[in-house]
C-alpha cells in the first residue's frame, strides 16, 4: 500500500490492523480511493477508465480504516432493521395463509401455476421445495420443533414450521405465491403498499441482508 502512493503515518497500527483484517479484505475499502487510469489501445489511449492499483494522492491508511468500520457498523444497523422486517413478513404470511389451512403453504392452490409444473425428473419445484422444509425442520435445534416431531406425526402447521424458515426460505415462498396471497402479505405490511413493490423489496432485502451476512462491503 504505502509503494503504491498510500500515506501510512503509523506502520506499527497499520501492521496490526493488516492482521487483525487482513490485507485483501482491507483492500475492498481501499479500492475507491484507487487512481482513475485509461486503458491503453494499440491506437493509443481512450477515454474509458479503469481503477489502476495507485491510490490517489493524499489517501491515508486511516481513511481504508474508518471506511471498514462504517461499513461494519453499516451492516449491524441493517441486519437489525432486517430482522424486524423479516418478524413482520413472516407474521403476515402466517396470518395469511393459515386462514387458508394449516398446510396452506405446502398446497399448490396457493401458489403460482409453474411452480407446479413437473420437469424431466417427474417432479414439481414445489414437491422439491417442502422436502427442503421437511429436511430443515427436521434437523431444526429449535425446542419447539424437536417437541413437535416426539409428539405428532405429519408435517407441522405453518405457525410452527415458520419458525425454522429462513430468510432464504421466505423470499423463496412469496416469489412463488400467486398474485393474490401476495397482494394480502403486502396489505398486512401496510395497506398502500403495492403487492410488485412489496415483492422486488424482498428481494432487494435478500441481497442486502447475504451481503451483510457474509460481511461483504455494503457500502
Amino acid at each position: 500500500m504505502l509503494m503504491r502512493g498510500m500515506e501510512i503515518p503509523d506502520r506499527g497500527h497499520a501492521e496490526r490492523s493488516l492482521h487483525r483484517i487482513g490485507y485483501y479484505r482491507l483492500s475492498a475499502f481501499g479500492y475507491p480511493y484507487r487512481d482513475f487510469c485509461p486503458i491503453p489501445t494499440p491506437d493509443g489511449e481512450t477515454e474509458q477508465k479503469v481503477r489502476c492499483d495507485k491510490f490517489k494522492e493524499g489517501t491515508s491508511f486511516d481513511q481504508a480504516i474508518n471506511f471498514y468500520l462504517f461499513d461494519k457498523t453499516l451492516r449491524i444497523e441493517l441486519l437489525d432493521a432486517i430482522e424486524r422486517i423479516e418478524i413482520a413478513v413472516r407474521t403476515a404470511m402466517i396470518e395469511v395463509l393459515g386462514e387458508l389451512g394449516p398446510h396452506a403453504h405446502r398446497d399448490r392452490r396457493s401458489y403460482k401455476d409453474r411452480f407446479s409444473e413437473k420437469g424431466e425428473d417427474g417432479s414439481t419445484p414445489l414437491e422439491l421445495f417442502i422436502a427442503g422444509l421437511d429436511q430443515h425442520f427436521r434437523s431444526s435445534k429449535e425446542d419447539f420443533a424437536k417437541h413437535f416431531s416426539l409428539k405428532y406425526f405429519g408435517p407441522p402447521p405453518i405457525w410452527i414450521e415458520a419458525g425454522t424458515w429462513t430468510w432464504g426460505n421466505l423470499t423463496h415462498i412469496i416469489a412463488h405465491l400467486s398474485d393474490k396471497n401476495k397482494m394480502a402479505i403486502a396489505a398486512r405490511i401496510h395497506p398502500d403498499l403495492p403487492m410488485k413493490t412489496f415483492a422486488s423489496w424482498i428481494t432487494a432485502l435478500n441481497d442486502v441482508r447475504n451481503s451483510c451476512a457474509h460481511h461483504a462491503r455494503t457500502w
